[in-house]
């Protein structure tokens, strides 16, 4: 378990890679992507650089899910630019800025895993890839679907925040009914949502050179 909680945490750099390679081909969707796995990266590596001093990191996390949230959507602005009305992302993300420092402040503080702020992102990020899903096959515009990059994108991010919502809701229940297997689930589900969306990243950004 521990070789694949190791594996899932840097498979990040996979996608990171290939994006930097092919950054000047990419379009301007998926150069947001290779800066957000960028991003990603350095704090995965800050994460634990701290942790291995047993220093709490959690403030980290309240930090990068804002700006995690603002890039994500704004990959989502680009396509869904034609469905959504110009302001609506943008202001989106200040509403979600707003509410996260709340959180951080008066709810869940910096020190303390910032789950309200995580379900919330979960959410509209789930949507924003439902709303894709709905335009493509609303619009049907695209011959070959698996030769688009949002295509990649977006199943990844329902992946991910789809599974790791529902752990991170059943967490509780699970600690009451199996104390000592919830950390075998915890790990289990997080290592393979992150295999899952990395791999679709990596695919996603292969598929989002310009045409």
């Amino acid at each position: 378990m521990q070789l694949l909680s190791r594996i899932s945490s840097y498979f990040i750099i996979l996608p990171t890679v290939v994006g930097w390679y092919l950054f000047k081909k990419l379009t301007s969707e998926f150069k947001l992507l290779t800066l957000n796995l960028t991003m990603l990266t350095l704090i995965e590596l800050m994460m634990k650089y701290l942790g291995y001093y047993k220093i709490n990191n959690l403030f980290i996390i309240h930090i990068f899910l804002p700006l995690e949230f603002i890039l994500y959507a704004f990959i989502y602005q680009y396509s869904l630019k034609n469905w959504l009305p110009k302001l609506l992302i943008p202001l989106g993300c200040v509403i979600f800025i707003l509410l996260s420092i709340l959180n951080s402040i008066f709810l869940q503080k910096i020190y303390t895993f910032p789950s309200y702020a995580l379900y919330l992102e979960s959410i509209l990020l789930i949507l924003l890839s439902l709303l894709y899903f709905y335009q493509v096959f609303t619009e049907l515009k695209v011959e070959k679907l698996w030769e688009e990059g949002m295509f990649w994108f977006s199943i990844g991010i329902l992946v991910y925040y789809s599974g790791t919502m529902v752990m991170y809701l059943s967490s509780n229940y699970l600690l009451k009914i199996a104390p000592k297997s919830f950390a075998f689930f915890y790990y289990l589900s997080q290592s393979t949502c992150h295999l899952a969306m990395y791999s679709l990243f990596t695919i996603a950004i292969w598929k989002g050179q310009k045409k």
